[in-house]
């Protein structure tokens, strides 16, 4: 947990109860439920993964060449009865047990970390683990999360999108994310950070055109997709993905990765989703030119966060091309920060769970304001919104659902400001 709680994502409270054991989250408003199912495979492109070290070597028992680690969440519609949902805290239960197991935690805190595995188990996600696929065919998006973040921590946007039938392949990077299994946790590699905040070099060295975080990320992306595509004993899932049907979303370095693959000749994104792409912090100014159908989901403190050094981010948009930003007003920059497109901002709000879980590792209570940089997110009704805003774009260049007010440049709901290409926003 404590990787967890600690965890930032570059460039990319209350102590009431809950009232239902999913209050925290955004109920998806689509026909079907969720289902998925998890994968674990290695990117024999890069062995040994150049983050390795001795140190790991317990986890790579069944990996001898120490190839990188991909674990896959596979997420998918079904029409199943069964309201036996998933633990939205699953894998950190997981990790906990580790936890107690290796005297990480203090005997004096034992009981306590068992009343948090308890109330971890009762919060409930709206997954529910290897059900059926639903009957026909299904648009594919492919996700990748912020580093430091799991793609689990965006349960919100890919639950939503799965109930609108579309099935969402997440990827989650070794050493860009926490791999928790049975046996063990594989860390986090990432350069050293103040709640976000890095150094000009930091920055540099996660967005390095060799041997970086956002390398394992590029490659993890084609890695994916290549499976999906060749293995036959994926079929069972892969039958209902319609492969001339791609589109991609990501957060933050995740954001980074899917951009750039975007720009290759060998593209297969007919759409890309940015939930705010991150603040430039190695370059004086980024300047993003999408060759395809792009939206920009943009923070509305994207020209305050993570920065050590006055840069800017600049956005040439061309026709089906648009940058929403999740604001009422553009004076208003608390509204969403960089932290808020995760379900941190609908899980840790209102939730008891969160300061216990802290507790049980000497650690004080959480400050929310400074961890989100606002005191001002209203998660449910921003996650709500971009959610919105998500399946009215995939919906129009992936299912050909067109919607007036993307047609007639009108934002989508009142928290937000929209600008449609062609146009150039900094």
């Amino acid at each position: 947990m404590k990787k967890y709680i600690l965890a930032i994502a570059f460039y990319g409270v209350s102590v009431l109860a809950l009232a239902s054991t999913t209050d925290f989250l955004v109920k998806p408003t689509g026909n079907y439920k969720v289902s998925v199912k998890e994968f674990l495979w290695q990117n024999s492109e890069i062995c040994p993964d150049y983050f390795y070290s001795e140190a790991d070597s317990w986890f790579y028992q069944d990996n001898q060449l120490h190839c990188h680690i991909v674990d896959t969440y596979i997420y998918y519609p079904t029409t199943a009865v069964s309201n036996n949902y998933d633990s939205y805290w699953a894998k950190n239960i997981v990790e906990l047990n580790h936890d107690i197991k290796d005297n990480i935690i203090e005997s004096k805190n034992i009981s306590a970390a068992y009343k948090v595995k308890q109330m971890m188990s009762e919060q409930k996600s709206y997954v529910i683990s290897q059900q059926e696929v639903a009957i026909g065919q299904f648009p594919v998006l492919v996700f990748q999360p912020g580093l430091g973040f799991n793609s689990y921590n965006y349960l919100n946007f890919i639950s939503s999108l799965v109930s609108h039938g579309y099935i969402v392949v997440a990827i989650d990077s070794a050493y860009n994310q926490n791999i928790i299994e049975s046996y063990g946790t594989l860390g986090l590699h990432i350069p050293q950070s103040y709640n976000g905040k890095m150094s000009s070099s930091s920055a540099a060295a996660v967005v390095a055109t060799k041997k970086s975080n956002l390398t394992l990320a590029l490659s993890d992306y084609k890695f994916v997709l290549n499976k999906l595509k060749t293995d036959n004993a994926l079929r069972m899932l892969t039958s209902h993905m319609n492969f001339s049907k791609i589109g991609g979303f990501g957060h933050s370095l995740g954001s980074t990765s899917l951009y750039i693959n975007s720009m290759e000749s060998s593209n297969l994104l007919k759409g890309y989703v940015s939930l705010d792409i991150g603040s430039s912090n190695d370059l004086p100014i980024h300047v993003y030119n999408p060759l395809i159908p792009t939206l920009f989901l943009r923070a509305a403190n994207d020209g305050e966060f993570g920065k050590t050094l006055d840069t800017k981010n600049q956005f040439n948009l061309r026709k089906n091309q648009y940058l929403a930003l999740m604001t009422p007003f553009e004076s208003n920059t608390s509204y969403s920060t960089h932290r808020s497109f995760t379900d941190v901002s609908t899980t840790y709000y209102g939730n008891s769970l969160i300061n216990l879980w802290y507790h049980i590792y000497d650690q004080p209570d959480i400050n929310l304001a400074e961890f989100m940089y606002s005191n001002n997110i209203h998660g449910q009704d921003l996650s709500a919104s971009i959610n919105q805003y998500l399946l009215v774009f995939f919906d129009n260049y992936l299912k050909n659902i067109k919607n007036i007010n993307l047609e007639k440049c009108r934002r989508l709901n009142h928290n937000s400001v929209l600008y449609c290409g062609p146009t150039v926003v900094q």
